[in-house]
């Protein structure tokens, strides 16, 4: 059922709208990945004034961003996505920031094509309604590249499945004529030890 917003949520809504504020922002995720790599991205947000969130941070391998002037509000939500990738929230992609506080938001990013790819970061503020409800107040982006590179034995592999049908049979042929001349050398050993006994 569609929520019907009030007269009295609209009040609300332009009074949290009015005290949103600049805050600080730090974003960290790897400048390049190998294929099939999964790496953590972490995002920490704070107001002006309260504690650095980029401690939060330091455990996370990767460069940190500065998000310049982020704006926040008591509702928060954070969202992480990017094409060639598989990316899966590990926690709650919506937060309360109370005042003096800092908010972390954590994403486990999986490679899965090669090349240049982009990570969108898309935070927003809400509102929260009379009954609960909230509403995107304010929408702001983050764009960082990622490169997806093929390792050694990746490159390998990627040689061998791109190697053309006749090589392949060729290979096997010559395998197979490998396995029938140590047979055959096999066999002539037992008839000469047999010829001497």
């Amino acid at each position: 059922m569609e929520q019907v917003t009030t007269q009295t949520d609209c009040d609300a809504f332009t009074a949290q709208a009015s005290a949103i504020t600049e805050g600080i922002g730090k974003f960290k995720a790897p400048s390049s990945m190998l294929l099939g790599e999964t790496a953590t991205v972490q995002l920490a947000i704070g107001a002006q004034g309260g504690p650095d969130p980029t401690p939060i941070l330091n455990n996370v391998p990767g460069a940190t961003q500065t998000i310049d002037q982020p704006k926040i509000g008591r509702h928060m939500v954070a969202e992480l996505s990017g094409e060639g990738f598989t990316v899966t929230p590990t926690g709650p992609q919506q937060q309360e920031l109370p005042p003096g506080s800092n908010a972390v938001w954590s994403w486990a990013v999986h490679a899965d094509t090669q090349g240049e790819h982009v990570l969108v970061l898309k935070t927003s503020v809400q509102g929260k309604g009379t009954h609960g409800h909230l509403v995107t107040l304010m929408n702001s982006t983050l764009n960082t590249q990622i490169l997806v590179k093929v390792g050694p034995g990746q490159r390998l592999m990627n040689a061998l499945s791109a190697m053309p049908v006749w090589l392949n049979a060729l290979t096997a042929a010559v395998a197979a004529l490998a396995t029938l001349a140590a047979a055959v050398f096999g066999l002539l050993r037992v008839l000469k030890k047999r010829e001497k006994s």
